[in-house]
């Protein structure tokens, strides 16, 4: 290449190189809007799990742990191996 079409270059490529950079720059691995609504959404779970289900559970108290449950949550289990599943509002009422 001549000198005159290196320099023709140089700026077009300034451009591309700063055009690249500064795309980079806004790029984020992560929205941290929605991070923070992930953090927040986990520590009301645990705080559901821990205060209400798992307390509820400890001291037989059915009002704790329907704080823990939709009034429509289908609970499972079994009798003699046979399953059984009951829903939250038939459980509550005794």
């Amino acid at each position: 290449m001549k000198l005159q079409q290196l320099k023709q270059l140089v700026p077009k490529l300034i451009l591309v190189i700063v055009f690249i950079f500064c795309s980079i720059q806004g790029m984020k691995a992560q929205n941290s809007k929605t991070m923070k609504n992930q953090i927040s959404d986990s520590q009301a779970i645990t705080n559901v799990l821990e205060n209400n289900y798992f307390n509820g559970i400890y001291q037989g108290d059915i009002a704790l742990l329907g704080n823990a449950f939709h009034h429509d949550a289908l609970l499972f289990g079994d009798i003699k191996e046979l399953p059984m599943p009951k829903p939250w509002s038939n459980i509550s009422k005794g």
